[in-house]
């Protein structure tokens, strides 16, 4: 054991003496138990310094304040472990305060629907019946349709070298174009609409995926929504006329006008050219000269079959002589008779040939005698009527005959008149025919040059179609009664349930 310094201070124990206080209460005085109290106590004297031996009945009480103290201590521990508790169960997560907040409200939504259920319903059937009414009641909308198309080919169109751009996308010009005020001003005038009413009416949707736009117009009068649509289409060609697409659509373009034009000066010199005909051709006046349009050799030809129209006049009028002359009963020269008199004989030869193999009574012999006499008759009804036509001095190819020579005579006459037409007058008519060919020959060489870039166009160039041309729906696009039924019940069923958790929550 070391030896303590005797300034060092010593710490100050409690006193676990048997009958010594707490650390804190004052000494209780001892009492000689005569007096009637401590402070009375005439015998009372201060404690000892030193502890005494303790009697049962301190230790019995030593004991209790000692059990007090410990359950003092534990009551003191078992309240800061409870407000440690308390403090640990306010710090809840927000998330299980909400979902406990839901679990009650859905609770108490699932108890109000419970009690009145008839709101939801009642709500639901109402708005539902109001949403069929107002679409009988409510003035039809038509919508007018058309779709543009684009082929994959022609779907880019180059920009020219401009920095940071690959490529236009040509489903997005056109929308621009037809968005635009060059587009739409024109239609909203013909269609006699607001700015505002139109731009609710005209809706444009490009779809890239596709290569296509979708075009509507959605107005009360079916005519004017489809006139409106179609004059869409019509303005973006012009506006395609104007700008083009690219330079070959400009090129064509030009081209078209230069053909456009160079047509009407044909159309012009074709017209001049005809009315000088006609006035060249016109009956014959005494101080007129005509202008031959045919040459000598047509001349020599008519002449030629007008010989020949003469002779076999001539050889057929003495044939007619002739057999007028004869005693013969059939007359000869005439197609139709000797066409009979050459079956006739066949028959009489067929009919000598059956009495040869058969007997008179048999049906071969009858039959061929039938032929005979069936040939007979036919012969002897054309010969009366040749005699007929004899007697009236009438005969059909002696008609055809005259007919014809008297017009190649006519218009031998004609050719003639022509031929002797003055130098000038056939000079005029040479220079006006040039021009007609001269006007010919331009509108083909630009017909060909169109030709060969519009084939450009198509390779090189965007190209788009009227792939659906505008046309209108079958049914008013706003008459949906199941659609507008279901949106008006389902609205209606939310606000009875609003309805229905509220009042429930009020009486509450």
């Amino acid at each position: 054991m070391g030896v303590e310094c005797a300034q060092a201070p010593r710490p100050k124990l409690p006193s676990l003496a048997i009958g010594s206080p707490p650390p804190g209460k004052p000494l209780r005085p001892r009492n000689c138990g005569n007096c009637p109290g401590p402070a009375s106590c005439a015998c009372a004297q201060p404690a000892p310094a030193m502890a005494s031996i303790a009697t049962p009945k301190e230790v019995r009480r030593a004991g209790v304040r000692i059990g007090s103290r410990i359950q003092e201590n534990a009551t003191s521990t078992a309240g800061i472990f409870e407000s440690y508790r308390r403090k640990v169960s306010r710090r809840v997560p927000d998330s299980q305060k909400l979902q406990n907040a839901d679990d009650i409200d859905l609770k108490t939504l699932a108890h109000s629907l419970r009690q009145r259920w008839y709101l939801p319903l009642g709500f639901a059937f109402l708005l539902a019946t109001f949403g069929g009414v107002y679409t009988f009641v409510q003035r039809p909308l038509y919508q007018a349709n058309a779709v543009l198309f684009i082929p994959p080919s022609g779907n880019r169109a180059p920009t020219n070298g401009i920095p940071g751009f690959a490529s236009l996308d040509m489903t997005a010009m056109l929308d621009g174009i037809m968005k635009s005020e060059r587009i739409r001003k024109p239609v909203r005038e013909s269609m006699k609409l607001k700015r505002k009413e139109f731009n609710e009416a005209f809706v444009v949707t490009p779809s890239v995926i596709e290569n296509r736009v979708e075009v509507r117009i959605t107005d009360a009068d079916k005519n004017r929504a489809l006139a409106g649509l179609e004059r869409v289409l019509v303005e973006l060609r012009e506006v395609n006329d104007e700008t083009g697409m690219n330079v070959t659509q400009a090129k064509l373009t030009e081209t078209n006008r230069a053909l456009e034009s160079a047509r009407k000066e044909l159309a012009a010199a074709e017209e001049e050219l005809l009315k000088f005909q006609n006035e060249l051709t016109t009956v014959p006046d005494s101080d007129k000269s005509y202008v031959a349009t045919g040459s000598l050799k047509l001349v020599q030809e008519i002449e030629s079959e007008l010989r020949a129209v003469n002779d076999e006049y001539a050889k057929r009028k003495s044939q007619l002589q002739s057999s007028a002359s004869a005693n013969d009963d059939l007359p000869r020269g005439v197609p139709s008779i000797d066409a009979l008199r050459a079956d006739l004989r066949q028959k009489e030869v067929a009919r000598s040939t059956a009495l040869s193999l058969y007997q008179p009574d048999t049906p071969q012999v009858k039959q061929a005698n039938e032929a005979v006499e069936a040939v007979r008759k036919a012969l002897a009804v054309e010969v009366q009527r040749y005699q007929a036509a004899q007697k009236l001095d009438f005969d059909p190819q002696m008609v055809e005959l005259i007919t014809r020579r008297e017009v190649l005579s006519n218009q031998l006459e004609r050719e003639r008149k022509r031929a002797q037409v003055a130098p000038e007058q056939a000079t005029e008519l040479q220079r006006k025919l040039r021009s007609v060919q001269q006007y010919d020959r331009k509108v083909m060489q630009i017909l060909d040059t169109a030709n060969e870039i519009e084939q450009q166009s198509q390779v090189r160039g965007v190209q788009w179609t009227v792939l659906d041309a505008p046309y209108l729906l079958d049914e008013p696009v706003n008459k949906s009664y199941g659609r507008n039924i279901v949106v008006f019940g389902f609205i209606g069923g939310l606000i009875g349930l609003a309805l229905a958790s509220r009042s429930r929550g009020n009486a509450g």
